[in-house]
């Protein structure tokens, strides 16, 4: 039963508690609960219920904000800077990160969250930067997978080097 469509069906309670530190709820029946994250922070919401003609539905839901990043300049000559958006937590680096080559295919860099929390300065400057200087001219990928061992989204940005 998809979980969206309970919901909208004529819902005549819904029961949750969520934290009013994080933001607010309207709505009839409280129906409606908008809230920010900051960069790696999760909000867990335990039990949802749904109740409509049908019965009631209950549910686990569970919000990430990913940690982002910025990669300047573009193009690139001799320098490709991450700069992260938050390097607090470990969590907050995506784990793998690739630069793959537009006309071979190959990955020509790759580095992991530890590299980068290795790096002497990457609590003071957020940024970790990739030699590019050796790399042929053209059009590469950058790759970066919040968490390598789920399937969840790989971020991919276009880097031209010249």
């Amino acid at each position: 039963m998809d979980q969206q469509n309970v919901i909208k069906a004529n819902v005549t309670n819904t029961n949750w508690n969520p934290n009013p530190n994080i933001g607010y709820g309207y709505g009839m029946g409280f129906s409606q609960f908008d809230f920010s994250l900051n960069p790696g922070s999760t909000v867990v919401f335990n039990p949802v219920s749904s109740t409509n003609v049908c019965g009631t539905a209950n549910r686990s839901l569970s919000f990430t904000a990913n940690s982002s990043f910025t990669l300047a300049p573009n193009p690139a000559t001799t320098e490709l800077k991450i700069i992260f958006d938050n390097v607090d937590k470990n969590e907050n680096i995506p784990s793998q990160m690739t630069l793959v080559s537009e006309t071979t295919l190959k990955t020509v860099k790759s580095l992991t969250r530890d590299d980068v929390m290795k790096h002497e300065n990457i609590k003071s400057t957020r940024t970790y930067i990739i030699n590019v200087a050796d790399l042929p001219r053209g059009t590469y990928y950058f790759h970066a997978k919040q968490d390598a061992n789920s399937n969840n989204e790989t971020k991919s940005v276009r880097i031209l080097l010249k």
